[in-house]
């Protein structure tokens, strides 16, 4: 008996180590583009989504997902009929040619009946099918929604069963009203928030909005080495504009790029200006020294104005007056860049981030384009349209059509 178990034991742990050799060369790329540790978070992901089984845009999320290693996803299927009716209006699948071209590819895969067996499990199985080591199942909404406010009988223990340690949501081509239901959902999940995400594209616009909840710790934003970008001057800032977000005792600067160079800097960073070499030589020499002394200081960025300007405060212990901080910085610095210190990050959730969309001091939007995106009045015009398209599909229950004039109006 003692030896069959010792067989079986070694058998496991035989099955469990070729697994994770499985893995490490199926997500060779991925581990060495995310590093390990970021990796393994992505591996112990469980990834719920909620959209129209037609939409090309979940297709494509959901084929992303599967290939980059995350190690569960959970299909939402609307059991609501008068959200179907809503959400059928609102995402018009014979103009969707994405997702009619997945469609089409997924039933000559999968061989699936959809009139049997939905467009839900056509979906599914072809994630699995891109990826054997992904776990795919389906859930009605109302189940997990269920979930999320605590009313499910099962005491909590399927939410762990289907959602695991570390859910993430994904909402796709949902109309806004459906987004702020969803959103309320996952900020009320007992236990822990799950971080929120949804996307929806009409025609050549698109829109992605992010809640991680009221508490996320943000340790690394990009995985990159922060790139040097040469500095043209820094200046005190005198107008009450450039001083926003600032209290009255801060030093606060303008910081200048060269010419041609952009800055990849956002609310919130940090920033370090690094001395030019010729100054650099001229301190003791040690590598203490180098590693010290070739700096002047933090900054903290209050306010991005454009891609070659943004405003800062200095926080570092330095007993000089501001004019003399600016004058070495320009005297001594030949460019700056970001420092990565971990961050505690207070998201909005969509129904406050909606509110605040209008506010300017209220910075909630994340450039996507650094000449359009900061452009206040075209921000506000995509995402009332969003709204509007919301509001028409709820009432007419079909979208607007071109060039009638009822329709526009």
């Amino acid at each position: 008996g003692g030896g069959a178990s010792n067989a079986n034991t070694d058998q496991r742990g035989d099955e469990t180590s070729i697994e994770q050799s499985s893995d490490e060369d199926r997500y060779s790329r991925q581990v060495y583009t995310l590093g390990a540790r970021a990796h393994a978070l992505v591996r112990s992901a469980t990834v719920v989504i909620d959209g129209p089984a037609q939409s090309g845009l979940l297709y494509e999320c959901g084929k992303n997902l599967a290939l980059s290693g995350v190690g569960s996803v959970v299909i939402l299927m609307d059991d609501n009929k008068e959200s179907r009716d809503v959400h059928a209006a609102y995402h018009h699948a014979p103009l969707d040619d994405l997702g009619n071209a997945y469609q089409n590819a997924a039933r000559a895969e999968t061989g699936i009946d959809v009139a049997k067996e939905g467009l839900e499990e056509l979906a599914a199985e072809y994630l699995r099918r891109l990826n054997p080591s992904l776990k795919v199942t389906l859930m009605k909404r109302s189940e997990f929604l269920a979930m999320c406010y605590g009313e499910d009988s099962s005491g909590g223990s399927k939410d762990q069963d289907v959602l695991g340690t570390n859910p993430v949501f994904m909402s796709v081509d949902r109309p806004q009203s459906t987004q702020l239901v969803l959103n309320d959902a996952c900020r009320r999940r007992r236990g822990r928030t799950i971080p929120f995400v949804s996307v929806e594209t009409a025609g050549v616009f698109t829109r992605t909005f992010c809640d991680f909840g009221p508490t996320f710790t943000v340790v690394d934003e990009d995985g990159e080495t922060p790139k040097e970008t040469l500095l043209d001057r820094i200046e005190l800032a005198t107008e009450e504009n450039d001083r926003k977000g600032a209290e009255e005792a801060d030093d606060v600067f303008v910081v200048h790029c060269l010419e041609d160079e952009r800055h990849e800097v956002s609310k919130g960073d940090q920033i370090v200006f690094q001395k030019g070499a010729e100054f650099a030589e001229e301190d003791d020499g040690s590598e203490e020294s180098s590693n010290q002394d070739n700096d002047l200081g933090r900054c903290e960025v209050l306010r991005v104005m454009n891609p070659t300007r943004f405003t800062v405060r200095r926080i570092c212990s330095d007993d000089s007056g501001a004019e003399d901080y600016a004058h070495r910085v320009n005297h001594d610095a030949l460019s700056f860049s970001r420092v990565k210190v971990p961050r505690e990050v207070e998201f909005l959730s969509l129904w406050k981030a909606l509110e605040a969309q209008a506010d300017a001091d209220k910075d909630i939007f994340a450039a996507s384009d650094l000449e359009k995106s900061l452009d206040m009045t075209r921000r506000s015009a995509v995402m009332a349209s969003f709204s509007a398209l919301d509001s028409f599909a709820h009432e007419y229950e079909r979208l607007p059509a071109a060039l009638v004039g009822d329709d526009i109006a």
